[in-house]
């Protein structure tokens, strides 16, 4: 399982983690979104466009 440390107001960084760990383990951003929300939403979190709730990644995550 991966760990996370996250900073606040670093919608870019977590963006970017999240884009590595994906990657990481050779997932579609459909499939690292899952269930938790829809593609579009999860694209612009990887690039820094919109924030993530904790909750939301915590699920993220814990899915992979």
């Amino acid at each position: 399982m991966w760990r996370v440390r996250i900073v606040m107001g670093c919608s870019t960084k977590v963006g970017e983690l999240l884009k590595r760990i994906r990657s990481d383990l050779g997932l579609s951003q459909k499939q690292m979104a899952g269930m938790t929300m829809s593609v579009t939403q999860y694209s612009r979190i990887e690039s820094g466009d919109q924030r993530i709730i904790a909750d939301d990644l915590f699920e993220i995550l814990t899915a992979q």
